[in-house]
């Protein structure tokens, strides 16, 4: 592996082949992408471009390819509905928000103002808890998770300050005990002071990382895992793969028709190239 390493860092230069992945560009006859469900990404604040099933999701940053996920939250970005419980919290509209109307909490800050889902998770497991934020003032909001069987905090008044001037995005990484096998995940929780709170791609997820947007409506959705297979130059023994600016390599074999690159990704595809 370390001398297949050092001959793909030799050869980055002068490779037996080379594919790039831009925005622009299209794919050759030699490379494939799959995945076998729709998925999203973000163009600007808030808003998502959706693509088809086996459409890549190019950018001028590379190619997005991630594993599967699944988002376990109903109704994702609409907290108006019942399945959302809230408080005293008020719930508005704001017709403003570029080309799209975007829903807004009104938080006064006292002991009613909340807003949770409650979900069914798998005991002793590792889940990321995810959402853009913005406010209208600059103010310290607070997220929770509860544990539904033990009726106790497993995170209690975690602090965010999402900016005014745009959405962020807020991720909380937790463990559920062995024992707890429903939750509660705040958005927001029992503030200390007023704020107009819009909220954006509410997801939950199992493992220690939050994935692209994965939006909902009655039921949680699963984006399946991409992966692009190419048929390497003859006499190619390895591939050198550039993502998010990091140079991993891959060993192949030399008879080797299709090389599939999908699992452990997990970031931007800028170039593939064969040595």
């Amino acid at each position: 592996m370390r001398k297949l390493q050092a001959a793909a860092m030799a050869n980055l230069e002068n490779p037996l082949k080379a594919v790039e992945f831009t925005a622009q560009n299209t794919f050759d006859k030699s490379v494939r992408f799959i995945r076998s469900s729709a998925a999203l990404l973000l163009e600007f604040d808030p808003h998502a471009r959706s693509f088809t099933p086996d459409e890549p999701r190019l950018t001028p940053s590379g190619l997005l390819i991630e594993d599967e996920s699944e988002n376990l939250l109903l109704h994702s970005s609409n907290y108006a509905h019942p399945v959302w419980t809230r408080g005293s919290c008020r719930l508005e509209v704001d017709t403003g928000q570029k080309a799209s109307e975007v829903m807004k909490l009104i938080i006064d800050p006292n002991q009613n103002d909340y807003l949770y889902q409650t979900v069914s998770v798998i005991p002793n497991r590792s889940y990321t808890f995810s959402f853009f934020a913005r406010s209208s003032f600059d103010t310290s909001i607070f997220l929770a998770i509860r544990d539904e069987v033990n009726a106790s905090f497993i995170d209690k008044d975690v602090v965010y300050k999402p900016q005014s001037k745009g959405f962020t995005r807020v991720v909380h990484t937790f463990d559920t005990p062995k024992t707890c096998d429903s939750i509660r995940v705040y958005p927001t929780r029992f503030n200390s002071s007023s704020a107009e709170l819009y909220l954006q791609h509410l997801q939950l997820e199992v493992g220690r990382r939050p994935s692209s947007p994965i939006a909902t409506g009655g039921s949680s959705v699963v984006r399946a895992q991409e992966a692009i297979k190419i048929v390497p130059p003859s006499g190619a023994i390895g591939c050198g793969l550039t993502v998010d600016g990091k140079i991993l390599v891959k060993p192949i074999g030399r008879h080797k028709k299709e090389v599939v690159i999908s699992r452990g990704i997990n970031g931007y595809l800028k170039s593939v190239v064969f040595v």
